[in-house]
């Protein structure tokens, strides 16, 4: 046989087995229809959004060895190695799945593969899509969100996905999660941790999951240690309103990488915290910080100040009006601050950069200041440095210690004021510098009363409008919003800005004569004063006057799903205040008024009522949410509450004519 017949003959037999199969499709067998109908009636409820796929296998295997390239001297060219193998199963036909994963300059990709219905096919594999974490906040950033995507046809398909991820760096391997934005019937995490890497493991979020631990010495020729645990049945990651971070509810490993040794020598990484923060020191020890522009300015801003709180304030004011903060995401310099010098010069920089500046900048002025690194309330109360990690800072600030007090200055905060920290540093672990030792403290809690918002109005009815004066005032973060929101506004917008925030947005109400104080000045509230004019806020019936004398409606909307699996968070401290008085015009008098509501609950209070005193009615409420949630025990509860204020707000007072 000739070549040319040979080529010939095997391309008819390709087309043959081509046409074979395309005439012989698989077939889905019928035992996996069914499966997929019990889990499609199982997760798909009435209400919510359509589970298209279930995880029916989801195993993590890590490993871990020493490799020949140098990616890191100092930890013996160590890697993690992360396989992952993850089984769809389609309960909703023609439909795109994903399996996601978080890739940086310290992780790659090393293989993937793809099988469908038990046989490896790139059939109906998409492909991997990576997207960059940038946003205006983000300036550089080398965290890709990567998604593997497979399209599934028919119901009762098994589409399964395997990752193999590598992590240059052990250090950086921190956590490793049990839930996806799927059901999942079983999940095995896995790490191999041979004799020469010292690893441990902190739970975290376990209670409420039956998750079966299982520690097997295996040994052989590569002796080791496998640490497995198994949890079945697992729902997808809640959603909804009022979400705290997933560190708050998530069941989640935390891994501490202890130490490493490679023949004779031993590596010691984070055994304690001290080793975290021996680290954390070898970083800020390379910054170059010294400059003569930068002493000759700070020298400049002290000449006309004598006392220490003015000092400290004009340093750290001065930071937040004239060097804007961007995040650094972007390998190593998401641990290392920028140099003082830079950010002075540049007039940016993340939270080490900033932070870094301050304290150059106060030790410059004679203080004692030093860094600080803390967890923000996004990460959730396990994470407060009571097991060693990494993950437990993500944001740096400065303390200055002065006659032993620790005064916390974090001038990522634009528009706040001296000793008002945050919301989301009150109460949080800080690690403070303090030469080769360190400082365990915490931030002060502020009370609720730090964020009140009080709000005043004088009501008089004239004719078929409502017209008055109001007065409204701004604390804690409101205020700081508020200034935030009023700097970045365009000049020849400000005003049309500001009135149209005094008008609720509302086209019925028209605000004139308004004065305000405080928008530049963050030592004191945010006052506003106005007259308001608001039309079709009265109802008129056979000459009787049905007016609500709410105007803002807080949390009317802030009921949330049930049942409730998650805490509902609130974020901030709540405490809002409201009183509006309308004087009763001459020739009606008050024929009713809604009956008040008093809800004083441990976790909040919502208090609102209605007077009459002569020819005045009163209306008083206020909201208060002390400690930024409500358990989630309690969601049916303040449900019905809401369900309660709502009826208020509905209600209306009823003016009769004499």
């Amino acid at each position: 046989m000739s070549k040319s017949t040979r080529i010939i003959a095997t391309a008819l037999f390709i087309f043959q087995i081509t046409l074979f199969s395309a005439q012989k499709p698989y077939k889905v067998p019928q035992n996996r229809i069914a499966l997929a109908a019990e889990y499609a009636e199982k997760y798909n409820k009435e209400g919510e959004d359509e589970n298209e796929f279930v995880i029916l296998n989801d195993e993590i295997i890590y490993t871990f060895e020493h490799t020949k390239k140098d990616y890191t001297t100092d930890d013996f060219y160590t890697r993690a190695i992360k396989t992952q193998h993850t089984a769809f199963l389609t309960l909703i036909e023609k439909k795109r799945g994903y399996l996601v994963d978080n890739f940086d300059d310290e992780s790659s990709l090393m293989k993937k593969r793809f099988i469908v219905n038990g046989k490896s096919s790139s059939r109906n594999y998409i492909g991997r899509d990576c997207i960059s974490n940038y946003s205006e906040s983000i300036l550089s950033s080398d965290n890709r969100l990567c998604s593997f995507g497979f399209y599934s046809e028919e119901v009762g398909d098994v589409s399964e996905l395997q990752i193999v991820k590598t992590f240059k760096n052990v250090r950086y391997l921190t956590s490793v999660y049990f839930r996806t934005n799927k059901p999942i019937i079983t999940k095995r995490i896995v790490f191999k941790v041979p004799n020469w890497l010292e690893v441990e493991f902190h739970e975290i979020n376990f209670d409420g999951f039956d998750i079966v631990k299982n520690v097997e010495e295996v040994t052989g020729k590569n002796q080791y240690t496998e640490y497995s645990w198994v949890i079945k049945n697992l729902d997808k990651s809640p959603e909804g309103a009022f979400m705290p971070g997933g560190t708050y509810f998530e069941p989640h490993i935390a891994i501490n990488i202890k130490s490493i040794k490679k023949k004779d020598d031993k590596l010691e990484l984070f055994r304690d915290n001290a080793a975290v923060y021996s680290w954390y020191q070898e970083l800020v020890s390379n910054c170059d910080n010294e400059s003569i522009e930068l002493v000759r300015f700070v020298n400049n801003l002290m000449k006309d100040k004598t006392d220490d709180e003015e000092k400290i304030k004009a340093i750290y004011y001065w930071i937040q009006d004239n060097v804007r903060y961007i995040a650094y995401e972007d390998g190593i310099m998401g641990f290392k601050p920028d140099d003082a010098k830079d950010v002075f010069a540049m007039k940016y920089g993340d939270c080490k950069g900033v932070a870094n500046l301050a304290k150059t900048m106060l030790t410059e002025a004679g203080f004692d200041a030093r860094l600080t690194w803390v967890g923000t309330n996004r990460l959730g109360p396990k994470y407060d440095y009571s097991f060693p990690s990494l993950a437990n800072d993500n944001h740096m600030i400065c303390t200055v210690i002065k006659d032993d007090e620790q005064i916390f200055i974090d001038p990522t905060e634009t528009y706040i004021k001296l000793r008002d920290n945050a919301d989301r540093i009150q109460g949080r672990n800080v690690m403070i510098e303090d030469g080769d030792n360190f400082i365990i403290s915490s931030v002060p809690e502020a009370d609720y009363k730090r964020n009140l918002v009080r709000k005043n109005w004088t009501m008089d009815i004239v004719g078929d409008l409502v017209k008055g004066r109001v007065s409204r005032e701004y604390n804690g973060n409101r205020k700081v919003s508020i200034m935030n929101s009023y700097s970045y506004t365009a000049a020849h917008e400000k005003e049309e800005s500001l009135k149209s925030f005094l008008e609720n947005h509302d086209k019925n109400v028209k605000v004139t004569n308004y004065t305000s104080k405080g928008l530049e000045n963050r030592d004191e509230p945010i006052l506003f004063e106005f007259d308001i004019e608001q039309e079709n806020a009265i109802l008129n019936v056979n000459d009787d006057l049905y007016i609500s004398l709410e105007m803002d409606r807080n949390f009317s909307e802030a009921d949330v799903d049930l049942p409730r699996t998650v805490d509902i968070y609130f974020g901030d401290k709540v405490y809002n205040v409201l009183d509006v008085t309308l004087n009763i015009p001459q020739g009606y008098s008050l024929d009713y008024m809604p009956e008040a509501i008093h809800i004083e609950k441990e976790e909040y209070k919502i208090n609102a009522s209605y007077t009459n005193e002569g020819n005045q009615v009163k209306y008083h409420r206020e909201i208060i949410i002390p400690n930024r949630s409500i358990k989630k025990e309690h969601a049916k509860e303040w449900n019905e509450s809401l369900e309660q204020l709502n009826e208020l707000y509905d209600d209306q007072i009823v003016l009769k004519k004499n």
